[in-house]
């Protein structure tokens, strides 16, 4: 808070600046505190202080301004205040001392809250200053600073005066406060050493203090009563009314100054003379300080005891003369010092001079006031140098006022002041002889200044005059206060000095002595006596009598001097002398005027005017800037345009009679006078109804203006003020119509502006084309205009000059136009004018259009348009049809600019009240005479028609036109629109005209109805097959005018019931209280109807209630679910219709509420949750889609974006507001977990909105460039980016929520392919506005001087001037040429960046909506495509070259690596794409190393095989699916140790469940396992798990042998794996190895069965075999079935044994009893031995297995694992399809457990048992297919169906005949029996079966056809179950791959080739699905799948 010195301009020294209230205080102390001493520069602050500062004081200024502010929040402001130590004292450093001043603020801001505790304080830290202990900044501790501890005492000094100045209650208290510290603080300066003070401290701190404390006590007002005069209205008591003073005596004592200068002294010289210390002496600093103090307490003061007088006048008396001893003492050295040092010799100066106001006012009687006039006067005559006058300037001034105030005070005395003050000016003195010899060195030649006049003609202020201007007038306005004193005593004083004065003035022509400077200051005096004393009698008449005789007499200089004068005399409103100087002004100005173009003359006295002239225009510019009273002001105005004109004809007279001279020549003469008439005119209201003379005067100038070409802008012939003017008085002007039905041609013909005989036919022509080409050359209006004479185009010109530059101003005075076409005399002319100004109409109101288009988008702004748009309505229903037309034209220009206003309330209101108007007037008579009705809410009104045929015309076509503006309106705003039509209805409906006709109300409705919009749910393709009673939303329209109504109608109710109690009750706090009640309990419906009322009651009340405005933007946070932002924004959309006034404060609270989402993390902005992968996790854990909960933030953003439609055109405050909201919600980082906004599909709607209405930001001129603009920029895109930073997931939106997402795609789509001529015409470098760069913008700038004559727009010669310009070599192009080139460098690369990421960003977006139509429309139904999807395909089907992928790619990396990662899996159709990817993450893998697919780009068989030294960040790499790391154990890949140790890393985290359905693939890895880490794994995970012991065993018993038999063994694989099963069974002890030997003892008993009836024929006695065996076996406690890992075994069927159909191999079925425990508890159960006693039971139910001896089983559980992943895909992309993959377990070689699927049979037994096919057993069982069964059925067959035929594809399932298809009890297919697939295939591998069996009598039950809507739903299905498995490929074939060398008979060389060709690996989705299609429509009936069947039938008896 230190400040810079500045030396002092007063004659006052140390006086501040005015301060009202302390809000200046802030400034103050930061850096403007405005004194002569104090002149802040904050740039030496350090940025982080400054920084502390402003916080503070914004913190104290918003707690100010919060209603009410909370005192804790106040409190921890004042916690950052200091507080006394141990030992009691303050430690004051910067930091707190800015907070104890941001206290203070806000207790001035605030109204004096807690102003009992918060002043307390404050008084405390004053009251400490004496002791306090003061911290002085480093940084600030520099030199020319005042320390900080004086301007702190200063501030907070100022403070506590402040508020004792507002609140009485405070005021003794303070008062007494600071005068207690001003004592103690003066006792201390007195005698430091009695308080332990050093001299450091009372150097550095104390004497700083108290003179910043005596400089706030003596600071002044901004009225005339100073501030502390207020605070003392009351009376000191006397026992301390003299204290202040008396201490400041002393402290003023020599003694006590010397000390402290010496102390001072001491100080300095044992710090080295110590530079930063701006004070080097205290003496001069303190005696002006309290010299001026005593004057601020003394001067207002009255009735004081004499005693006290005489004390303070003996004391200043003596001051004053040992001032005045010094002064003369001391070197004029001393007179100039460093501005960073106080000057002594300055402030002695100061001093000095507040002694003489003091002695002025300690006079008390005549004989004192002779003699101190005696003594000023002295001092004013003594003889000084120049210097030393300079410097003695304040008490030269102080000696003046003290003149005039002693002539106030003693009246008798004031003929020696004027005595004195006459002799000092006139005589004059030497002092003013020296300044003024000063002045003439600096100044050249005479300058005339007027006091308070207007700057426009160059009045100097105070500070630029220089010291004898200064000194001058000081003495001349005090000469003025003592005559008017003098008054007093005796009249004839004034004329007494006029005479003598006068004779001054002449005697002085003849004087060789300073004649000049004599007469000038007697002018000057005379002049300002006459303005001062205007009101005394014969003072105003003899001066101007005197200036009269002088004037011109000879002529000279001083004539300019007495012209203003005069000037100022007629300002100062004396009506006695007015018409006299008046005439002689314009006499002046005419004879002036006409000697410029005369040949000679003999009047000298004539051409010597000339001289003079200008300054007789600078009077009269004084005067029309200054003239008061509206009369006076039009007279003025007349006596002006009289002048005007008559110089015009004077001109043109001499040019009549001249030959060689142009009319043009007296231009000059009246160019002058624009200036002048535009400074009266500016103020005066717009001349709407001028009197004749006044209306012709104005048209003759406009005419004028005309043909001598004022008007026209750069015309290089004319000052630029000039035009200036003109523009101002176009602005005020009447209309140039005529007045009283005048005849237009006549008028203009004998007009004698226009009458000339001169104007060739040339000159004629070149003025027709000029008013064509500004017209534009209209076809109507061409043949007229080449018909026009000279006077019809100058009028038509004039209009047009006047009109454009009318609207240029003020631009809603377009409606002018209007009166010029409904005006009688041009409706009536027979030349065609009408035509013409309908063309000037046109340009003047396209001008308004541009004009409005420019002007920011502010409310003003919309207030106003939408004031023209209403005029607008109200002239298309005008009687006459041509106007209206015009009107029609104009409004459709209108909304076609503006198209908000088509949706604006008030317009629309406004449309609709019309109608009602015009309607009504069809029920009066039809003869009923022409009426005038105002139109309401409007300054508007209608003429109805006197005939019914008119009024019936004029309502069918203004109908119509509502009719068409409502439907634009509904197309591009339809939410807005009809929610300004339900308030309509609901306004009208609660008004008495609800009750009647109403003709606006039947639109408004049949409009709503009309233009309703379509229900959400229904798509594209159904709107022409659905009736509009089920496509409209007409009733949600309805529904919403009845809630609106309703709740209008209950809080009415309410407000009438609580406004007529007696008790105080508030209807806001109880409705605000019951939201947050439904808040808290979270129920909707509550919600919505508190929401509903606290709407309608805000919408009722006055004004603004914030906390209802709060509480409805905030609330639907709180509990934030898709109904409840439904209900929010209904509410919304009814505010914004029905309080249009609240639009900025509502977006204020709803951006608010919108951001705090975003920091909550609600919503959209949730973190995505982890997505479950369908390979890591068993069937019955797989979970089900989790889509975020978006759907809130859906309706949110739809209300967002149509909202920033709705009001981009029109206020750019809330497109600002909309703005920050976009930058708050988009990230620029692209990629980055978590994500700041999701990244799911089903949030693509809400995201993609957001983008287009940033992009619709950005495009156009809605945001202005700026740095904001540029980020905005960066944020969309990177938004739009980092979506395809995820996986692309399959949509789990319904398919109409999928169609509505794709449309915000592709209208996303479409708005970034616009962009690239946004981008090309738009400088995005630039980080603010640019002017235009065009030539034109380029041209106006630069002076006429330097352009190129081409293009000056050159005028012929002819009868006026028009001297033409020299040409000019243009200096322009080269170098806008360079600077354009150098500018465009960086341009072109930003443009060039942004266009690669916009082509990006195209390509992914064509991608995305690809995949996505694909899903929504899978069959490619040309009905089904949306609207710009077919123009996306075309542009994405341009060829795109390698390298344009591998740039895209890299592109790619550098926003994101994980976009680039993303590429592969998106654009497929390339291997380019994976190649480029591949690279980069091998040169940086740990970019990508924490996302698990992405181990794919670093893992390569060619990066393994080369031993790739990158492949080492394997083993840090985040763990894959344990599928996809099986792949690196497979032949897949080159055996390598990495991605082998990478591989058992994955498969050690793996819970045991998982790897249980593993076992098989587990087992085969051995094949491959060099380096035993498979081995190894397998004997750790069979340690920790027995089940996974168990499973383990009996697959590597299966294993050990290729054959069913059990006779060829696997080679070396099967010594090893035999290996590991005995080191298993070796190492199982304890429980595990009970459980084990329990376990395969009781199944191995039941396997064993088998063996046992194979010896017995098939029939009955097999089947009684297989019962009593079955009967042997005993439930043992805590086994389980090997297929079913998950439930032990509690019960045997013993009845259920039933040998099956093979005669050779005896396999049996039979039934147990399995309770469901899960993997894990399983394990615990049979360690166990069994469940306990009390433990939990989980689900019983009986599972049928068929136990086969002699079969291979592992071929089946392979296919079943592979249905078993797929049904995991299905269900966590939520497709809803039916498998049951059923398990197997090969047990040993040719065993093995299937379980069996119940509830179903074979088609070949329905086949058996009823004789008829499918479709016949379907509606037997179900019924027909209209019931409900037949259609579920139907649905579960579709369902099964689509699953099973893409399984059936992909494996290639064979020998599909009725015995291997089973169908349950609910209708679904199953397939079973998967011996051959993949390559093998009955009948010797012929693979006769198509790919899918869809037999006649499937295609029955799914509608008959192909064509039918079941069949279409299959195949649907079947696209969507292909599309959702593709992604799952390459774990599919890991799976395979591990298996293929078991030697099953399904693998023969090319199974992984053609497992992956069927995959449609490099295929799109919409390829992919038509590929699918495709192999569907091959399947459909095919002869091949019933030849299949008669095959069967005839072989093995399986009908078909």
């Amino acid at each position: 808070m230190s400040m810079p010195i500045q030396q002092s301009k007063s004659h006052i020294a140390y006086r501040i600046k005015p301060i009202n209230t302390l809000n200046s205080v802030a400034s103050l102390f930061i850096g403007c505190l405005s004194s002569h001493v104090v002149i802040c520069n904050p740039s030496w602050r350090s940025e982080e202080k400054r920084f502390f500062s402003s916080t503070l004081l914004n913190l104290a200024r918003s707690l100010a301004n919060a209603t009410p502010p909370s005192w804790d929040k106040v409190s921890r402001l004042m916690a950052l205040c200091p507080r006394p130590n141990s030992k009691g004292f303050y430690v004051l450093d910067q930091r707190k001392q800015d907070a104890v001043i941001a206290l203070g603020i806000f207790l001035l801001e605030s109204g004096f809250q807690f102003k009992e505790k918060i002043v307390s304080y404050l008084l405390a830290v004053l009251k400490a200053f004496p002791r306090a202990i003061w911290i002085e900044d480093p940084i600030l501790h520099v030199k020319g600073y005042l320390p900080s501890s004086e301007v702190f005492s200063f501030c907070l000094t100022t403070l506590l005066s402040d508020v004792a100045a507002d609140d009485d209650e405070l005021t003794g208290k303070i008062l007494q406060s600071q005068l207690e510290v001003f004592q103690e603080l003066c006792t201390v300066c007195q005698s430091p050493s009695a308080g332990e003070i050093t001299r450091h401290d009372l150097c550095r701190d104390i004497v700083p203090v108290l003179i910043g404390m005596a400089r706030a006590l003596g600071r002044s007002s901004s009225d005339e009563t100073p501030l502390l005069c207020q605070l003392f209205t009351t009376p000191v008591p006397s026992t301390n009314e003299n204290t202040g003073d008396e201490k400041a005596q002393k402290v003023m004592n020599k003694e006590v100054l010397k000390f402290l200068d010496n102390a001072l002294l001491d100080q300095l010289g044992e710090r080295n003379a110590d530079r930063t210390f701006i004070y080097h002496s205290f003496s001069e600093t303190i005696n002006v300080a309290m010299v001026t103090l005593l004057r601020y307490l003394l001067h207002h003061q009255e009735d004081l005891p004499t005693s006290f007088t005489v004390d303070v006048q003996s004391f200043i008396r003596d001051l004053f003369l040992s001032g005045q001893t010094e002064l003369q003492n001391r070197s004029q050295d001393t007179m100039s010092q460093s501005r960073k040092t106080l000057n002594t010799f300055s402030l002695a100066v100061n001093a000095n001079a507040a002694c003489v106001d003091l002695l002025v006012w300690a006079v008390k009687e005549e004989t004192g006031a002779d003699g101190l006039i005696g003594r000023l006067t002295e001092k004013l005559n003594s003889s000084m140098g120049t210097k030393q006058v300079l410097a003695h300037m304040p008490l030269m001034m102080c000696c003046l006022e003290g003149l005039g105030t002693v002539a106030e005070k003693f009246p008798i005395m004031s003929h020696m002041s004027i005595h004195a003050l006459e002799d000092f000016l006139v005589n004059p003195s030497p002092v003013l002889l020296k300044l003024h010899k000063q002045h003439n060195l600096s100044a050249s030649g005479l300058k005339v200044t007027v006091a308070g006049q207007s700057a426009m003609f160059s009045s100097r202020s105070c500070a630029d005059q220089s010291p004898f201007e200064k000194l001058r007038d000081s003495a001349i306005h005090n000469l003025c206060r003592s005559l008017k004193a003098g008054l007093h005593e005796s009249s004839d004083c004034v004329q007494a000095f006029l005479a003598s004065v006068s004779n001054r003035l002449y005697t002085a022509e003849t004087s060789e002595r300073e004649s000049s400077l004599i007469s000038i200051n007697t002018i000057l005096t005379l002049g300002h006596v006459a303005v001062t004393l205007r009101n005394t009698p014969k003072t105003m008449e003899s001066i101007f009598q005197i200036f009269q005789h002088r004037f011109c007499h000879p002529p000279s200089p001083l004539d300019v001097l007495i012209v203003d004068m005069l000037g100022c005399m007629i300002i100062s409103g004396s009506s006695s002398i007015y018409q006299d100087v008046m005439n002689m002004f314009i006499q002046i100005s005419v004879q002036a005027g006409s000697a410029t173009y005369s040949r000679g003359g003999t009047d000298d006295r004539t051409h010597g005017y000339r001289h003079c002239s200008l300054a007789v225009i600078n009077a009269l510019a004084n005067i029309a800037a200054n003239l008061e009273g509206e009369i006076e002001q039009h007279e003025l105005l007349v006596r002006l345009l009289e002048l005007f004109v008559q110089l015009g004809l004077e001109g043109k007279r001499a040019s009549e009679k001249s030959t060689t001279m142009k009319a043009s020549s007296s231009a000059g003469n009246l160019g002058v006078l624009i200036p002048v008439l535009a400074l009266l005119v500016k103020r005066l209201p717009p001349i709407s109804n001028p009197k004749p003379r006044l209306h012709k005067l104005f048209r003759d100038f406009w005419l004028y203006c005309v043909v001598m070409g004022f008007a026209v802008e750069e015309s290089g012939l004319w000052p630029r003020e000039w035009y200036d003017g003109v523009r101002v008085i176009a602005t005020k002007s009447p209309l140039l119509t005529l007045a009283g039905g005048e005849h237009l041609r006549s008028e203009l013909q004998y007009n004698s502006a226009l009458r000339n005989d001169t104007v060739a036919p040339a000159e004629l022509n070149e003025l027709r084309q000029t008013i064509l080409s500004l017209l534009e050359h209209p076809p109507e209006v061409i043949p007229l205009v080449n018909k026009l004479s000279f006077a019809q185009c100058t009028y038509l010109l004039s209009v047009f000059r006047m009109e454009t530059l009318r609207v240029q101003n003020l631009a809603d005075d377009f409606h002018i136009m209007f009166r010029y076409l409904e005006d009688k005399a041009i409706q009536k002319d027979k030349a065609g004018m009408w035509q013409c100004l309908s063309a000037i109409s046109d340009q003047v109101f396209k001008m308004f259009l541009n004009l409005m288009e420019k002007r920011p988008r502010t409310e003003v702004r919309d207030r106003e348009l939408e004031t023209h748009a209403q005029f607008l309505l109200v002239k298309f229903n005008h009687v006459l049809r041509r106007i209206r037309k015009v009107a029609d034209r104009y409004l459709s220009g209108l909304v076609d600019k503006f198209p908000h206003l088509l949706w604006n309330g008030r317009v629309v209101t406004t449309m609709l009240d019309i109608l009602q108007l015009l309607s009504k007037s069809l029920e009066d008579e039809p003869t009923q005479e022409a009426t005038v009705v105002q139109v309401p809410n409007t300054q508007f009104t209608v003429t109805v028609m006197d005939t019914m045929e008119a009024r019936e015309t004029i309502v069918r076509d203004f109908s119509a036109r509502c009719s068409g503006i409502l439907q634009e309106a509904v197309k591009w705003a339809p939410n807005p629109t009809r929610s300004h039509l339900q308030q309509y209805l609901v306004e009208r409906e609660n008004s008495s005209d609800g009750s009647f006709q109403h003709s606006g109300l039947a639109l408004a409705t049949e409009s709503a109805l009309q233009f309703a919009g379509y229900n959400k749910s229904v798509s594209g393709s159904s709107l022409d097959k659905r009736p509009g009673c089920v496509k409209n939303n007409s009733s949600s329209f309805v529904s919403v005018v009845s809630l609106r109504s309703r709740y209008t109608g209950e809080v009415t109710g309410m407000k009438a019931i609580y406004e007529n109690s007696d008790m105080p009750l508030n209807l806001a706090v109880i409705l605000i209280k019951q939201l947050q009640k439904a808040c808290n309990a979270g129920s909707e419906e509550d919600l919505a109807h508190s929401l509903f009322r606290v709407c309608a009651l805000l919408i009722s009340s006055k004004g603004l209630n914030r906390q209802l405005l709060h509480h409805l933007c905030w609330a639907p946070i709180r509990v934030f679910t898709a109904s409840t932002l439904d209900t929010a924004v209904a509410c919304w959309e009814w505010l914004l219709a029905a309080r249009h006034d609240l639009e900025l404060q509502f977006t204020q609270e709803m951006v608010a509420a919108w951001k705090m989402t975003v920091d909550m993390k609600l919503g959209i902005f949730e973190p995505d949750k982890p997505d479950g992968n369908p390979l890591s996790f068993a069937d019955h854990e797989v979970p089900a889609p989790n889509p975020p909960n978006v759907a809130p933030h859906q309706i949110w953003t739809t209300f967002l974006h149509q909202r920033f439609e709705a009001i981009k055109y029109s206020s750019m405050d809330q497109v600002e507001m909309f703005a920050i909201l976009l930058h708050h919600s988009l990230s620029l980082n692209v990629g980055c977990q978590p994500s700041h906004m999701s990244r799911h599909i089903a949030a693509v709607d809400t995201r993609y909105r957001l983008l287009t209405m940033g992009m619709s930001m950005l495009q156009g001129d809605v945001l202005p460039q700026s740095t904001k603009k540029n980020v905005l920029r960066e944020r969309v895109y990177s938004a739009a980016f980092d979506y395809f930073t995820a996986t692309a997931k399959c949509p789990t939106q319904t398919s109409a929520e999928l169609k509505e997402d794709i449309r915000i795609l592709i209208k996303f789509w479409q708005t970034m392919h616009s962009d690239k001529k946004y981008l090309m015409y738009s400088n995005v470098s630039n980080t603010d506005p640019t002017p235009d760069s065009g030539l034109g913008s380029t041209l106006s700038t630069v002076p006429v001087d330097l352009r190129a004559s081409s293009e000056i727009h050159r005028q012929p010669g002819g009868w006026i001037n028009t001297a033409q310009l020299t040409s000019n070599m243009s200096v322009i192009s080269k170098r806008s040429s360079t600077m354009t080139r150098k500018s465009a460098g960086g341009t072109d690369y930003l443009v060039k960046d942004y266009m690669k990421r916009r082509n990006f960003i195209l390509s992914l977006l064509a991608n995305e909506i690809d995949r996505l139509t694909t899903w929504t429309n899978p069959l490619g139904q040309q009905d089904l495509n949306l609207d710009g999807e077919d123009t996306i395909a075309t542009w994405r089907a341009q060829m795109v070259s390698d390298r344009t992928w591998r740039d895209m790619v890299r592109l790619a990396w550098e926003i994101s690596p994980y976009l680039a990662c993303e590429l592969p899996r998106r654009f497929k159709s390339t291997d380019a794409v994976r190649r480029e990817v591949i690279r980069l993450v091998r040169l940086d893998p740990l970019a990508v190393i924490d996302c698990t697919e992405n181990i794919h780009y670093l893992v390569t068989e060619h990066s393994v095989e080369a031993d790739a030294p990158e492949i080492t960040n394997a083993l840090i790499w985040k763990p894959v699916a344990p599928i996809d790391a099986l792949a690196y154990l497979s032949r897949q890949f080159p055996t390598h140790p990495l991605t082998a140790q990478y591989a058992i890393r994955v498969l050690r985290s793996t819970p045991p469940e998982l790897l249980l359905f593993l076992v098989p693939q587990l087992v085969q890895a051995v094949r491959y396992d060099i380096f035993g880490y498979v081995s190894e794994f397998l004997l750790w995970i069979a340690k920790k798990s027995p089940l996974l012991a168990h499973q383990l065993i009996w697959n590597i018993k299966t294993n050990i042998y290729t054959d069913e038999d059990g006779k060829n063994r696997d080679g070396e694989f099967a010594d090893q794996i035999e290996a590991i099963m005995n080191y298993i069974t070796k190492v199982l002890s304890g429980p595990a190895k009970d459980f084990y030997e329990r376990e395969f003892d009781f199944f191995g008993k039941i396997t064993a069965i088998s063996g046992q009836i194979r010896r017995f024929p098939k029939g009955v006695e097999r089947k009684n075999a297989c019962l009593k065996e079955l009967a042997k076996i005993e439930v043992v406690p805590g086994c389980y079935l090997p297929s079913n890992p998950e439930g032990l075994v509690v019960d045997i069927d013993h009845k259920s044994g039933t040998p099956m159909q093979s005669a050779a191999k005896a396999p049996f079925l039979a039934k147990f009893k399995v309770q469901k425990v899960g993997v894990h508890e399983l394990e615990v159960y049979g360690l166990q031995g069994g469940i306990k006693k009390g433990s939990d039971m989980g689900l019983l139910l009986w599972q049928a297995c068929i136990f086969k001896v002699g079969d291979d089983v592992r071929q089946d559980m392979l296919a079943l694992q592979i249905i078993s992943i797929f049904k995991n895909i299905f269900k966590s992309v939520g497709l809803d399809l039916y498998l049951v993959p059923y398990r197997v377990v090969a047990t040993s070689p040719g065993c093995g457990i299937i379980e069996c699927v119940p509830d179903c049979k074979s088609r070949d037994q329905l086949g058996k048992q009823t004789d008829f096919g499918m479709y016949e057993y379907f509606t037997t069982i179900y019924g027909d297919e209209t019931t409900q069964k037949f259609q579920k059925a139907r649905r579960n067959f579709i369902q099964s169906m689509a699953a099973y035929s893409v399984i059936g594809f992909l494996l290639q399932i064979k020998d599909r005949h009725n015995g291997n298809i089973m169908l349950d009890t609910e209708g679904h297919i199953i397939h079973i029996d998967f011996g051959f697939m993949f390559e093998s295939s009955p009948g010797g591998n012929l693979g006769w079966e198509p790919d899918i069996k869809l037999t006649e009598e499937m295609v029955m039950i799914m509608g008959g056809k192909m064509e039918s809507p079941p069949f279409k739903w299959f195949m649907e299905l079947c696209v969507q179950a292909f599309l959702a498995v593709r992604p799952y490929q390459e774990s599919i074939v890991s799976l395979v791959s591990l298996m293929l060398d078991t030697g099953l008979p399904c693998f023969r060389g090319q199974t992984v080739k053609l497992l992956r060709q069927r995959f449609a690996p490099t295929q799109s989705e919409k390829e992919a699905a038509n590929f699918m299609i495709k192999v569907i429509r091959d399947s459909h009936l095919s002869m091949r799948s019933r030849t299949y069947d008669m095959i069967q039938y005839y072989q093995n008896q399986i009908p078909y």
